[in-house]
C-alpha cells in the first residue's frame, strides 16, 4: 500500500510535538481538537506519520469528522477490500494508486464533504458521509439476517446441486439410449407393426353410438352386447397379429444371441489359423474383434431386455385398449346427451295406488348402463395379452379393468350419465303430472271399482247418466295422451292408453248390462203397477165403505202419478243411455225388452183414460156419499152420549167396591173397549169426510168420555195399589221393612189422592184421601220404630211400653205394635230411637279408634 497524499498545511494539533496521542480500544489514534493550536503549522513528516494510522474508511470518516475542512489533508483515496473472502462494499481500505493501477470497478475519494465513486467512462456522484455511514449501518444489519448472511453459501450449494443433477441426468440418459427399443432396428419395426394392429383396434365400434333408435331397456342391452361381442373378436385377431410380430422378434433375438455365443467359443480357433491371420492386417483384425464384441454385447443386451420389450408392447396394447374404452364411454355419453327427436329408452307410465311410476325406473336404467359398461370393460380386460409370452410377468402387468374403473374420465362419464338419467326422470315426473287428470278415473273405475257392490246400491237414471258421462270424459282424456321425448326417455303413453281403454270398455259393458237389467226390472214393476191401478180404477162401488176406499185409491194414485210418470221417464232415459238411435238400440237391447218397453207406454196411456173415467164417476156419486157419512156420524154421537152417562153410576163413585176394586176395574175395561171402537168409527168417518172434502164433525162427547174414563180408571187403580201396599206394611215382618220407602210412597199416594179428589169429587176419591192422610200421620213414628240403628235392647224398651215381652229374633208386625197402643207413646219411641242413633255413632267412633291402633 502506498503513502497517503497530503495537502500543504496541517492542523495545529498535528504540528505540536507536545500533544499527546490517544488511541481508542482498537489501537487507532483519536485526535482531539485544541483551540489554542488550530492556527499552527504542521510538519509534513509528522502528518505523514499520523496519516499512516488511517487504514480504513471508518478511520478516514473519524478524521474528517474531527477536523473537517481545516486540515491540510483534503481527500483520501480508497478502494474495495481485495480479499475475496470479505464482501463489504462499505468497508473500504485506504490506498495510493496511480491511473494505471486503477481497478476495474473503480476507486473512491473521500473528503469532508462526502465520498465519490470514480469509474472510468461512467459519471460519478458524491455521497454525503452521513448517508454513506447510514447505508453502511443498514448493510451490516442486513448482513446479520441469516438469509443474507448465508446467501453466498446457499447459492454455491445450489449451483453444485444443479450440476450434480445434470451429471446424473446425462448418465441416466446414456443408459436409456442404450436400452431404448425405438433405437434398435429389429425392435423398432416390431413396435411399428404392433402399433398398426392397435390402430385397427381404434376403428372397432365396441358400442353402438350412432343413430340410436327408441327401444326397450332389454333390447338396447342386447344390441350393445352384440356389438361388444363382435368387437371382442376383432380385438382377439389384432392381438394375435401383435403376438406373431413379437414372437418373430423373440426368435430373431434368441438366434442372434445363440450365434454370438457360438462365435465367442470359436474365436480362439479362428485366430490360431496362421494363414487366415496372415491374410488380414492387424488393424483389420482389431476392428473385427471390436465389432464382434459390440455384437455380443448388443445380443446379450437385447436378449436380456426381451421381457421389458414384451412388457412395453403389452403396455402399448393396454394403453390403446384403455384409451379406446374411455373414448367409447365419452362418445357414448355424448350420444346420450345429444338432442334428438325421439328418446332412446322406451319408458312406460303406470298408475299405482302409491302414485305414478315408470317402467323401467331410473334405478333400472342406471343398473343396465352400469352392467353394459362392466361388460365392455370386462371384454377389454379379457383380450389376450402380449405379456403372457413372458413367464412370470402376468402378476406384475397392469389391470385394464382397474385402470378404466379408476379413471377420472370414466368416473366423470358415469356420473354424467347417472345425473342425466336422474334429471330426465325428474322431467318425466313433471310431465307425468299432466296425466293426473286420469287419476280420478283410475281410482274410481280400477282401484276402488266393485261391480257387485255397485249393483247393491240404489241408482236412478240421473246417477247412471252421470257415470256414463264420467266414462265419456275418461275416454276424452285418454285420447289426449301422446308420447313425449324427455332427454333419453321416450315416455310411452300408448300402452297406458290401451290398458285403460280396455278397462274403460269393460266398465262400459258392465254398466250397459246393469242398465239393461235395471231398466227391464223397473219396466216390469211399472207395468205391473199400471195394471194394478187400471184394475182398481175400473171398479164402480156403490156402498159407502167401498166408495171411500175407491176415492182414497184415486187420491193415492193421483199423488203417486207424478212418481210413476217420472219412473217411466227414467226407464226411457235408461234405454236412451244404451243407444242414440234405433239401430244401436236394436243391437244392444234384446227384442223382448223392447216389447216390454212398448207395452209400458201402452199401459200408461190406458191408465190415463181409466183415471179420467174414475174421477168422473167419483164426482157423480160424491153428494150421495156425503149425506150417508153425516147420518152415520149422528148415530155414533148418540151412542157415545149413552156410554158416557154410565160413568155417574154408584159402582164408580161410591165406596161399596173400595175393598174390592177389581169389579169396578173390570167394568171400566169393557167401557174402554167400547170407547175405543167408537173412536175408530169416529176416525173412519173423519177420514171419509176428508176424502169427500167435507168439514170434520166435532166429537166432544167422545173426548169428554175418554177423559172421564181415564180419571176413573186411574182412581180405582190407585185404590187397588193402596190396598195392596197398606196390607203389606201392616202384616209383614216389621224389621224387614224399609221405612224410607214407606215414607216416599205415602207421600206419592197423598199427592195423587188429593189431585184425584179435587178432579172427581166422589166418595171413593174422598175415602182414598182420608185413608192415606190417616196413615201419613203415624209415618214419623213408624220411621222411629224402623230406625236401622235399633238393637234388641231397644226393642225390649219399646215392647215394655206396650206391656209385652221381647226376645231376640222375635217376629212382629206394624199392626201388632199399633194394636198394642204404641202410637200412644210417640215421645218415648222417639227418645229410644234417638238413643239408638247416638249409641251407634259412639260405637262407630270406638271401632275406628280400635282399627287405627291395630294398624299401628
Amino acid at each position: 500500500m502506498g503513502t497517503t497524499k497530503l495537502s500543504a498545511t496541517a492542523p495545529a494539533a498535528l504540528q505540536d510535538p507536545s500533544s499527546e496521542e490517544r488511541k481508542d480500544e482498537t489501537g487507532k489514534p483519536v485526535y482531539e481538537k485544541s483551540p489554542t493550536q488550530s492556527a499552527k503549522a504542521v510538519d509534513n513528516d509528522e502528518v505523514a506519520a499520523i496519516m499512516s494510522g488511517i487504514k480504513t474508511s471508518n478511520d478516514a470518516i473519524n478524521f474528517f469528522a474531527r477536523y473537517g475542512s481545516e486540515t491540510p489533508v483534503k481527500f483520501v483515496t480508497l478502494i474495495q477490500n481485495p480479499d475475496p473472502r470479505v464482501y463489504s462494499p462499505y468497508e473500504l481500505v485506504v490506498t495510493d494508486i496511480s491511473e494505471a493501477d486503477t481497478p476495474v470497478d473503480g476507486y473512491y475519494t473521500m473528503s469532508s464533504s462526502g465520498i465519490v465513486h470514480i469509474c472510468k467512462g461512467e459519471p460519478s456522484e458524491c455521497t454525503p458521509l452521513s448517508t454513506f455511514m447510514r447505508q453502511g449501518m443498514i448493510f451490516k444489519i442486513l448482513r446479520n439476517i441469516p438469509f443474507y448472511k448465508l446467501y453466498l453459501h446457499r447459492k454455491a450449494f445450489t449451483i453444485w446441486k444443479e450440476n450434480i443433477r445434470y451429471l446424473l441426468f446425462t448418465k441416466q440418459r446414456k443408459k436409456l439410449v442404450d436400452r431404448l427399443f425405438f433405437a434398435r432396428k429389429n425392435s423398432c419395426q416390431a413396435i411399428i407393426n404392433s402399433r398398426k394392429c392397435l390402430v385397427k383396434i381404434k376403428e372397432v365400434r365396441i358400442l353402438n353410438t350412432r343413430d340410436l333408435k327408441t327401444s326397450t331397456k332389454e333390447t338396447f342391452f342386447e344390441m350393445q352386447s352384440n356389438f361388444i361381442n363382435k368387437a371382442n373378436q376383432e380385438f382377439e385377431a389384432a392381438m394375435s397379429n401383435m403376438a406373431n410380430e413379437v414372437q418373430t422378434l423373440i426368435s430373431e433375438v434368441n438366434n442372434l444371441y445363440a450365434t454370438t455365443r457360438q462365435d465367442h467359443n470359436a474365436n480362439a480357433l479362428s485366430f490360431s489359423d496362421a494363414a487366415v491371420e496372415k491374410a488380414k492386417s492387424l488393424v483389420k483384425m482389431k476392428q473385427e474383434k471390436a465389432e464382434k464384441k459390440l455384437l455380443r454385447q448388443r445380443a446379450k443386451l437385447e436378449h436380456g431386455t426381451l421381457p421389458e420389450f414384451i412388457r412395453c408392447i403389452d403396455y402399448l396394447s393396454v394403453e390403446f385398449l384403455v384409451a379406446m374404452a374411455l373414448n367409447v364411454s365419452v362418445g357414448f355419453n355424448e350420444e346420450l346427451g345429444r338432442s334428438r327427436k325421439n328418446g332412446i329408452f322406451e319408458t312406460q307410465v303406470k298408475f299405482g295406488t302409491m302414485g305414478t311410476s315408470f317402467a323401467p325406473t331410473a334405478y333400472d336404467l342406471r343398473e343396465m348402463i352400469e352392467n353394459l359398461m362392466d361388460t365392455m370393460i370386462n371384454q377389454c380386460g379379457n383380450v389376450g395379452r402380449i405379456i403372457y409370452l413372458t413367464k412370470g410377468a402376468v402378476a406384475n402387468g397392469p389391470n385394464i379393468q382397474t385402470i378404466i374403473r379408476e379413471s377420472k374420465t370414466f368416473n366423470s362419464v358415469m356420473n354424467d350419465i347417472r345425473q342425466r338419467i336422474n334429471s330426465d326422470f325428474y322431467g318425466a315426473e313433471e310431465h307425468a303430472r299432466t296425466y293426473e287428470a286420469l287419476r280420478p278415473f283410475f281410482e274410481e273405475f280400477i282401484v276402488t271399482w266393485d261391480f257387485e257392490n255397485f249393483k247393491l246400491r240404489q241408482h236412478d237414471s240421473a246417477s247412471l247418466k252421470g257415470i256414463m258421462e264420467r266414462i265419456e270424459d275418461w275416454n276424452k282424456e285418454l285420447l289426449k295422451l301422446r308420447n313425449k321425448n324427455i332427454g333419453l326417455l321416450e315416455l310411452d303413453s300408448k300402452r297406458l292408453q290401451n290398458d285403460m281403454t280396455l278397462t274403460k270398455e269393460s266398465r262400459l259393458a258392465e254398466l250397459k248390462d246393469y242398465i239393461k237389467e235395471l231398466a227391464r226390472h223397473r219396466c216390469t214393476i211399472l207395468l205391473e203397477k199400471f195394471k194394478e191401478n187400471v184394475a182398481k180404477l175400473t171398479l164402480k162401488p156403490t156402498y159407502l165403505k167401498d166408495f171411500a176406499n175407491h176415492v182414497e185409491s184415486i187420491t193415492a194414485m193421483r199423488e203417486e202419478e207424478k212418481n210413476l210418470f217420472k219412473s217411466t221417464g227414467q226407464v226411457d232415459q235408461m234405454y236412451n243411455l244404451l243407444g242414440k238411435d234405433s239401430r244401436e238400440l236394436a243391437r244392444d237391447i234384446p227384442p223382448e225388452d223392447l216389447v216390454l218397453h212398448e207395452d209400458l207406454h201402452e199401459r200408461q196411456q190406458e191408465y190415463r183414460r181409466e183415471m179420467d173415467a174414475a174421477i168422473q164417476y167419483r164426482d157423480s156419486r160424491m153428494n150421495e156419499m156425503q149425506i150417508a157419512v153425516a147420518t152415520n156420524i149422528e148415530k155414533l154421537q148418540e151412542q157415545v152420549r149413552i156410554l158416557v152417562a154410565r160413568f155417574d153410576e154408584k159402582m164408580f163413585t161410591e165406596v161399596d167396591n173400595f175393598a174390592d176394586p177389581d169389579r169396578a176395574l173390570d167394568e171400566l175395561g169393557q167401557i174402554g173397549a167400547r170407547l175405543e171402537s167408537y173412536e175408530q168409527l169416529a176416525n173412519t168417518y173423519g177420514k171419509y169426510q176428508g176424502l169427500f172434502n167435507v168439514s170434520l164433525a166435532q166429537q166432544k162427547e167422545l173426548e169428554v168420555g175418554r177423559e172421564k174414563w181415564e180419571g176413573l180408571k186411574k182412581l180405582w187403580e190407585t185404590i187397588q195399589n193402596w190396598n195392596e201396599k197398606y196390607k203389606y206394611w201392616q202384616d209383614s215382618q216389621f224389621t224387614e221393612l224399609n221405612v224410607e220407602d214407606i215414607d216416599r210412597e205415602v207421600q206419592n199416594f197423598s199427592k195423587e189422592s188429593f189431585g184425584m179428589h179435587k178432579k172427581l169429587s166422589s166418595k171413593a176419591s174422598e175415602m182414598l184421601k182420608d185413608k192415606v192422610s190417616e196413615f201419613k200421620v203415624i209415618v214419623p213414628n213408624v220411621k222411629d220404630l224402623g230406625n236401622p240403628n235399633m238393637r234388641p235392647r231397644h226393642f225390649e224398651k219399646i215392647f215394655r211400653l206396650i206391656g209385652e215381652n221381647y226376645y231376640n229374633d222375635m217376629p212382629f208386625s206394624l199392626s201388632f205394635l199399633i194394636k198394642g197402643g204404641i202410637m200412644n207413646h210417640k215421645d218415648s219411641v222417639a227418645e229410644v230411637s234417638g238413643a239408638a242413633s247416638g249409641e251407634a255413632s259412639l260405637e262407630a267412633a270406638v271401632d275406628k279408634i280400635r282399627n287405627d291402633w291395630e294398624k299401628q
